[in-house]
């Protein structure tokens, strides 16, 4: 809105100004055209327009005179014109600025609204994203409590699987009870066996026995001789038995398993094994095997024209 001084110069040289505010030029000198009639009627006074401010402020009562103004045109209109809808409401909140040193308006309120209904909007999606996460992160966590029940469940399979099967190899009282009766009964026999090869063997360590016999006649001692080497290759024993238990005895005396006598003599466990198998049919043996088996047994080998004959180093003391 600018500034204007218009004045009316009549015939007689009165002058007559005023000061108005005008949208533009030509609107101020339709003003100081009405303001000339005022003096002169016939319309014959000279008419000036001054530009005194661009852009001035404007008072209250300029305001609402051209306030005053709109409404007419507004109400000229129609109430159904495009202009009146447009400016439902406008007026008023004009006049409230006006009376109230508002600032309000109806494009503002909508800004307002617009802003608001856009923060809202914005909360809410950011909750909805919330939420939306939140429920990934629960259903990944339901899928995985799922797979650690089916786990849970298998393990259980399992612990009840192996739980039946320890239970089977579990002995009932009674057959646990008959078998210690036997393992008992087994254990006094094995006793009184121990004991009784014990015996046997203090009689035969107080009476040696000769292994073996050789099958040779008696002759002079300058034939003996060579006979007796010959016999010394090959030994051959009466019966089995006396052999055997010759053998198991020392052994026994010398606390020692067939596996210690095997590394003791330095013969293979089946050399040993053939020397004291029940039944075998052995008719002769080597007199180098029987030498290394004397020595594994800590034993003494004496050969003479009656045979030979094997006994602890002891007796020989």
């Amino acid at each position: 809105m600018n500034l204007y001084e218009i004045s009316a110069t009549l015939e007689n040289g009165a002058v007559h100004k005023t000061k108005i505010y005008e949208i533009n030029q030509e609107r101020a000198l339709n003003r100081a055209s009405k303001f000339a009639l005022q003096f002169d009627a016939t319309g014959c006074a000279k008419k000036t327009v001054q530009l005194i401010q661009k852009n001035a402020g404007v008072p209250k009562e300029t305001e609402r005179a051209f306030l005053n103004e709109i409404k007419e045109i507004l109400e000229g209109l129609g109430e159904n014109s495009y202009c009146a809808m447009a400016f439902e409401g406008c007026v008023e909140d004009a006049e409230e600025n006006i009376n109230n040193d508002f600032a309000v308006s109806m494009k503002g309120r909508w800004e307002s609204e617009k802003k608001a209904h856009e923060e809202t909007r914005e909360g809410l999606i950011g909750k909805l994203n919330d939420r939306i996460k939140r429920v990934a992160e629960l259903e990944a966590e339901v899928q995985k409590a799922h797979q650690m029940e089916a786990q849970a469940r298998k393990e259980a399979a399992e612990d009840k699987i192996a739980l039946e099967k320890a239970r089977g190899k579990i002995l009932p009282d009674n057959v646990a009870t008959e078998l210690t009766i036997m393992l008992r009964k087994q254990a006094d026999e094995a006793a009184k066996e121990a004991l009784y090869y014990a015996d046997r063997m203090r009689q035969r360590l107080k009476t040696p026995s000769p292994l073996a016999r050789p099958t040779v006649q008696r002759t002079s001692a300058s034939t003996a001789r060579p006979r007796l080497m010959r016999c010394a290759c090959w030994v051959r024993w009466e019966t089995l038995e006396a052999r055997k238990m010759t053998i198991d005895e020392l052994r026994t005396l010398r606390g020692l398993s067939m596996t210690k006598l095997c590394d003791a003599a330095g013969l293979s466990m089946g050399a040993i094994f053939r020397l004291t198998r029940p039944g075998a049919d052995i008719t002769g043996a080597r007199l180098e095997t029987l030498m290394k088996l004397a020595a594994g047994l800590d034993a003494v080998i004496t050969i003479d024209p009656e045979g030979v004959t094997i006994r602890p180093k002891e007796e020989n003391r």
